[in-house]
This record gives structure tokens, sequence and C-alpha cells, in this order.
């Protein structure tokens, strides 16, 4: 061999031991990343069905003591009988093995079992690759199992939020037909400078405007400047406590009159954090004409019932005087010399006279109820002489039918 020739083979040598340098390295970078991957990483044989190579991963995933074990296993023994789907393992195993070799690389939900017989789900990936002695498959798995139950639970999450919003919304929605339909006027104004921010149809009604004028206008507009002074009270009472009223003033009408409201109210803030005034606002118009007519009505009562006491009191002291005339006439009558007969008679005639002016008596008492100036009085009496007295007034009618 000349020296050309030999050098050519150092060089020749040279370049082959770096090239095996070159996939020595390579060999070890994707050792070492298939064993260090976070997936578990295995090699099918497709003639054996068996694995050929795992990584710690894979070992760890399945609950599996060493990699002497793992490679023992095939597919379907790292599975249960059946899947979710209601396949079976082995024979849906053996149809994605198939379709990755003959259509390319097939990724799929699998449910696996462990060795200490728990389930889960995991995202399998197939890749085939054609060696010089065989077909392999790779086979990359990784466990979602906290994937689908986190899934599940921003889903279930999910539709709680869309169920509160939904009862938010119905609620809403009646709060909004409920003010709307309101027989009182409402109100939003802004706490800072008292523009309406919204008003229902009531207010609308009865304050003349439309629901377009309002937003242009502040209830500064509407009240009198009578009411100023009040205003600022009331204001004050709302910032320092959240509430005001119930207050009644007076709101202008669109037509330039004034008529009476009665307010009350509470601070609220918005969502932006802007402080509102959220009143309800009642027309008393009516109410007051109700109230006015009232007191009217309240005051002629007591003048008629003044009147008629008058009345009564007048009357009564009209027939007292012709009745103390008459009694006084038979109380003199009754002192003069008499038949038995003739002094029983007059005797009658006195006690009808006084009865009359007690009757008179009660008259006037009745004025003192009605005035509340009646006063009772303890008086002794005889039982024996009232009973005559009776007897004597009766007598005359008992005598004239006989009865007697």
């Amino acid at each position: 061999m000349d020296s050309y020739s030999e050098e050519a083979t150092k060089l020749e040598n040279a370049a082959l031991k770096r090239e095996l340098s070159d996939l020595k390295r390579e060999r070890d970078k994707y050792k070492t990343l298939f064993d260090t991957s976070a997936d578990a990483l295995s090699i099918i044989d497709l003639a054996t069905g068996k694995f050929i190579e795992c990584n710690t991963s894979a070992l760890a995933m399945h609950n599996v003591q060493s990699e002497q074990d793992f490679l023992a296993l095939s597919p379907a023994d790292l599975s249960p009988e059946y899947q979710p789907c209601g396949s079976r393992s082995a024979e849906l195993a053996k149809i994605y093995l198939s379709k990755t070799v003959s259509e390319g690389p097939q990724t799929f939900r699998w449910e696996h079992e462990n060795f200490g017989g728990v389930k889960f789900e995991c995202l399998v990936s197939l890749s085939a690759f054609k060696m010089p002695e065989s077909m392999l498959v790779l086979a990359a798995v990784r466990d979602i199992s906290d994937i689908i139950k986190s899934k599940e639970a921003v889903v279930k999450a999910h539709t709680e939020i869309e169920k509160y919003e939904s009862a938010i919304q119905l609620q809403q929605e009646r709060f909004r037909a409920f003010v709307e339909q309101a027989p009182v006027g409402i109100a939003i104004n802004r706490f800072a400078d008292g523009a309406f921010v919204s008003v229902n149809k009531e207010f609308t009604e009865f304050s003349g405007y439309e629901l377009d004028e309002m937003s242009k206008l502040s209830y500064w507009e509407l009240t009198p400047s009578k009411y100023e002074d009040e205003e600022t009270k009331q204001l004050s009472l709302l910032n320092s406590t959240g509430r005001y009223g119930p207050y009644r003033k007076e709101y202008i009408h669109k037509d330039g009159h004034c008529y009476p409201v009665l307010l009350s109210g509470v601070k609220i803030i918005d969502e932006e954090g802007v402080p509102l005034i959220w009143s309800v606002v009642q027309d008393v118009t009516e109410q007051e004409e109700a109230e006015k007519e009232l007191r009217k009505a309240k005051a002629q009562a007591e003048n008629a019932n003044e009147a008629k006491s008058l009345f009564l009191s007048n009357m009564s002291h009209e027939i007292r005087t012709p009745m103390n005339g008459v009694l006084g006439m038979l109380q003199l009558l009754e002192k003069e010399p008499l038949s038995e007969k003739t002094k029983k008679l007059v005797s009658t005639a006195v006690y009808s006279a006084k009865t009359l002016l007690r009757i008179l008596n009660d008259i006037l008492d009745y004025s003192k109820i009605e005035s509340n100036s009646l006063s009772l009085e303890t008086t002794e009496f005889s039982i024996e002489k009232t009973m005559e007295s009776i007897l004597s007034y009766e007598f005359p009618k008992a005598e004239s039918t006989r009865l007697y």
C-alpha cells in the first residue's frame, strides 16, 4: 500500500469516527428526551404486539414496577376490557395501530387502567416508523383526567353562572316591570347635579313631560325656588344617613302650574361608582283636595252641632219659663184647703210639671254631653214617694179604662 492510500484510509476512518460520534450524540440526545419526557412514551413492535421500550413516565403512569415488567405487556393489558364507547379495548387498539401504519399518525382519547385498578382518561398519539427488521409504533400518552375534571368544573361553573345570570335577568325584568307599572312616580337622579337619569311612566304622566324631555332636565328645574332651603336640608340628610323624606313640596308642571308632591328616597351607587338618588314621588293633589273637603265637612258638622245645641238650649229655656209659672201656681194651689180627691189631683199635676222640667233639664244635659261639660251629682231620694208619684200619675188613665 503506498503512502497515498494510507493517508486516504486515515481520512476515511477519521470521517467515519466523526460520523459515528455525531450519531451517538444524536442518539443520546433523543434517548435523553425519550427518558425524561413528562408524557408516557413507549415503542410497540407490530410484529409481536408487545412493548419493546418505555420511559419512566410510562412506568409511573401505569403503576408498573420495572421496565422488564412493562416490556412483557401489550397495550390491551393497560386498559379495561371495554372502552367507554362499548368496544373491546384489544380490538380497538388493533384498529388504531393498523390505521397508524396505513393512514398516518393517529390521535385519540383512550381510557387506561393502571395496575392499581384506577381508570383514567388519556390522550394518545401514535406514529409509525419502519426499521430494517420491523415496523414500530411510537405511543405518546398524556393523562388528561385532571384536564377533563377541570373542564367539567368549568362547564358546571359556566352552567351555574348562566343559571344565576338568567335568574338575575329575570329579577331585573320583573323589577323593571314593577317600576314601570308602579302607581307612584319613581325617579333616579344624579346626586351631583340632580339631572334625571330615569323615570317611570307614572312620573311622566303627572309631570307632563315625555321621557326624552326628562333626560334633559334636573329636579331643580321642576322645583319652585321657595323650596331651595328645604331641598338643601334634605340633600344634607341624604348624604349623612343615606335616605331622605318623606316631605312635601311642589313641582312645576310642564304647562306652568304647580302641584303638590310627597317625596322620599335613598342614595345608591351605580356600577360605575356614580352616586344617585332613587326617589318615590307621589302626586298628592287629589289627597290634598280630599283633606280640604274633609276639613270643610268637619267644620260644617261642628257648626251644625253647635247650632243644634244652641237651639236646644234656647228652646229649653223658652219652655222652662212658662213651666216654672205653671209649677208655681200648682204648688200654691196645693197649699190651699182642698178636698182629698182634689189635693191628690193637684199633687199629680205638680209631679208631672216637675217631670217635664226634668226632661227639659235632660235636653240641656244632652247638649252638655256633646260639649263634654256634663257633671254628675249624687242626691238622696225616697222610693216610697217616687212610687206614690208614679201611681198618682198613672191613676187617671187606669180609672178611665176601669182598670182600677
